[in-house]
C-alpha cells in the first residue's frame, strides 16, 4: 500500500470533492429525467412499478435464502 504526504492528500481530497459534487449534478439531473420519463405515459409507469416490484422481490427471495 502507498503513502500520501499531506500535500499529496489534500490534493486528492480536493480530486474528490470535485468529483463528488459533479456526481451529485448528475444523479440531480437523472432524478429530473426519470420523473419527466413516466409523465403522461401511464403504461411505461406501470411496466417500470411492475419491473421495480419484480427486482425487490427477488432481492428478497435471494437475502432469504441466504439466511
Amino acid at each position: 500500500m502507498g503513502e500520501l504526504s499531506p500535500a499529496e492528500a489534500r490534493e486528492t481530497l480536493e480530486e474528490m470533492r470535485g468529483f463528488v459534487n459533479q456526481l451529485e449534478h448528475v444523479v440531480k439531473q437523472a432524478e429530473q429525467i426519470a420523473r419527466d420519463d413516466f409523465e403522461g405515459d401511464p403504461e411505461i409507469a406501470r411496466l417500470d412499478r411492475e419491473a421495480e416490484a419484480r427486482r425487490i422481490q427477488a432481492l428478497l427471495s435471494s437475502s432469504a435464502q441466504a439466511a
